[in-house]
């Protein structure tokens, strides 16, 4: 079943997703690492500014850049051989959502090699994980929280089997060192003492895959240090109390972790330090080099969110929204149940019974407060959005996975399952099972397909439309009720202009395209700026094309406005399925038509039947207009276009 659940993940990278879950998905990885590597026309947001760059472009550079590279060079061989070009939008998007899903299934292997280390069943828990939505949608896309979520499923997986080992050897160790002690004579006492160094020192396991995975996502994403806290104490906690390990072992793992992140450290700085133009070749040469020479996005990053008046300008939450409504809406079933057992350890915890929490050196232990202690941090901070919680997929299925999916047990006497606690059991396990599978594949279609799901198609089209026209016409682009546009999907070369003078030659970029991204404003803000910004064009006497994209629900509203205007909108293309939660469709205006039509059954018009159903896919599209003028003014005459 998971092979299937697998295949399918992969597949359905090729049919991509069209839905846009948010803009951080473009504007912090691929936006930025296809402007540097594809040199077309790109947006940079305010995170990669120079002056204080909260972003590292380390991983994105070194991944999706590489990703880049590759396209960039199968394009030059198809071009050359077949004569087909592969620098399209759809590999544009392709490439990258393929390495993210191939990456994902770290996931997967981290939670295998978890279970069958800790000798635990893995092929329910593995269904659970493949048929987790997040996985599908979050998982595909160039988030940083996706990076972040194969990097804390990776510290897990190093860390458990550092436990697990430790476990093991804390065991023989003990075993070895008592049969020492009641050994009588000397060659026995020998044989033990040999046994003892034989057994492998288990102190300093894993510990620079672990300092280094700590450093890569703390830089990805710094609230990677809220995930990684526990995992480390584990980490460092192994066998301390036991009488072969003594507290010393504790300061010494602090050391040895500190030491193998350096060169690490040492690499994402220099990398953002070039990248930034902090730092460069020149001025090492010249030995030019200082504190300001550095540049330390994570610190940046901290800076910036611990500004209240910054974070209001991205959304103010309450601090039971991650508890609440988030983790629900991410993980479904294993939500529920994570809160549930949340609530009897507390319950037993004021009842005194410490029996029944997880133990500090078990593998459950570990996985129950890698959950818990991330929730509760992240719910401190103001501003909270679903996808910051995705690392949590791993220890949830890990923990609650086969409650959703028991697996089948495999013991010599088994139980007769016709009996009714057998039969009660299996009824549960199917209508939670069916539960989940329904969830997860509601909202894989609302935020693979449905959800902004005419943004990246309509970009595609305007992609091959913009092809047609000569470089030296302007594209003017405005947007409505609508994510940020990823420009990049445009394909639009950088022209160079080279500015000489008598200190130095300068290079300076000439935009083709201008898009203006105008949000949830009023439509009546957009058809001013339309029209100031098309008769000002007009005006320069340059070659332009304007166009319009905005949601269908509100495509009358903007013709009635643009119809007391000099211009008229003309549609070209309407895109579907494209829902926008900030501006349904008023369907409930047609509940007459509804009423006509399946009044004496649902075939007793179907000429309205199909009427209704037209209007009703019309009312979730994106609509693409360009704008044009109707009339223009000359003296003191209004000269009709149309007439011209």
């Amino acid at each position: 079943m998971y092979r299937y659940y697998a295949a399918a993940r992969i597949l359905l990278v090729f049919i991509p997703f069209m839905g846009y879950i948010h803009p951080d998905e473009f504007f912090q990885s691929v936006e930025v690492v296809a402007g540097k590597f594809l040199n077309v026309e790109h947006k940079l947001t305010w995170e990669f500014n120079t002056t204080a760059p909260i972003r590292s472009m380390a991983l994105p550079y070194f991944t999706l850049g590489m990703c880049y590279k590759m396209l960039l060079g199968l394009d030059y061989i198809t071009k050359v051989f077949l004569g087909i070009p592969m620098l399209t939008s759809y590999f544009a998007i392709l490439i990258p959502r393929l390495f993210m899903c191939l990456t994902t299934f770290v996931v997967d292997f981290s939670l295998y090699k978890i279970c069958s280390n800790n000798n635990e069943k893995c092929k329910s828990r593995l269904v659970i994980l493949s048929t987790s939505y997040v996985l599908f949608t979050y998982g595909t896309r160039t988030f940083s929280n996706s990076f972040e979520m194969c990097l804390f499923a990776m510290l897990l997986y190093y860390v458990s089997e550092s436990l697990t080992f430790s476990n093991q050897i804390l065991r023989k160790k003990e075993y070895v060192q008592y049969r020492y002690s009641k050994s009588k004579s000397i060659p026995e006492r020998a044989k033990f003492h040999k046994l003892n160094l034989y057994l492998k020192t288990d102190s300093l396991r894993n510990c620079f895959q672990i300092s280094s995975i700590v450093v890569i996502g703390v830089f990805n994403r710094p609230t990677f240090l809220v995930y990684s806290m526990m995992p480390i104490f584990f980490w460092l906690y192994r066998g301390i109390g036991s009488r072969v390990i003594s507290n010393i072992h504790f300061h010494l793992r602090i050391l040895a972790l500190v030491v193998c992140a350096l060169p690490v450290l040492l690499f994402v700085v220099l990398v953002d330090s070039f990248y930034y133009g902090y730092i460069s070749w020149g001025e090492i040469g010249m030995l030019d080099v200082s504190i300001n020479s550095f540049v330390f996005t994570p610190w940046n990053f901290f800076k910036y969110n611990t500004n209240v008046q910054n974070l209001k300008q991205h959304g103010i939450h309450p601090k039971y929204l991650h508890f609440l409504v988030n983790m629900p809406l991410l993980f479904s079933i294993l939500a529920v149940a994570h809160l549930y057992n949340l609530g009897f350890y507390f319950h037993r915890l004021t009842q005194s019974k410490y029996s029944y929490l997880p133990l500090i050196r078990s593998i459950k232990g570990l996985m129950t407060v890698s959950t818990l202690l991330p929730l509760s941090l992240l719910s401190l901070f103001p501003h909270q959005e679903p996808r910051f919680l995705i690392p949590l997929l791993l220890p949830l299925v890990y923990l609650y996975g086969t409650k959703i999916l028991p697996e089948k047990q495999s013991d010599i006497i088994k139980a007769d399952p016709t009996s009714f606690k057998a039969t009660r059991v299996n009824k549960m396990s199917n209508i939670f099972y069916g539960t989940w599978l329904m969830i997860n594949f509601t909202l894989m279609i609302f935020y693979g397909y449905l959800h902004q799901g005419g943004v990246v198609s309509a970009m595609s089209h305007l992609s091959s439309i913009t092809g047609r026209y000569d470089r030296s016409v302007e594209i003017h682009l405005f947007s409505s009720h609508n994510y940020m546009l990823p420009q990049f999907l445009l394909l639009q070369r950088k022209t160079t202009l080279k500015i000489e003078d008598f200190v130095s030659d300068m290079e300076a970029y000439k935009q083709r395209v201008h898009v203006y991204d105008e949000g949830s404003r009023e439509l009546e803000f957009l058809t001013k700026k339309i029209q100031v910004v098309y008769n000002t064009r007009r005006m320069s006497r340059g070659r332009f094309k304007t166009y319009l994209l905005i949601p269908s629900s509100l495509s009358s509203d903007m013709q009635r406005l643009i119809g007391g205007t000099n211009l008229g909108l003309t549609k070209i293309k309407g895109f579907y399925p494209h829902v926008v939660i900030e501006v349904l469709p008023k369907i409930m205006a047609y509940y007459v038509d509804l009423v006509e039509v399946f009044d004496f059954g649902i075939f007793s018009d179907f000429h309205k039947a199909q009427m209704f159903v037209a209007k009703l896919v019309e009312f979730f599209e994106l609509d693409l207009y360009e704008i044009s003028e109707k009339y223009f003014i000359h003296g003191d005459k209004m000269i009709s276009l149309d007439k011209r």
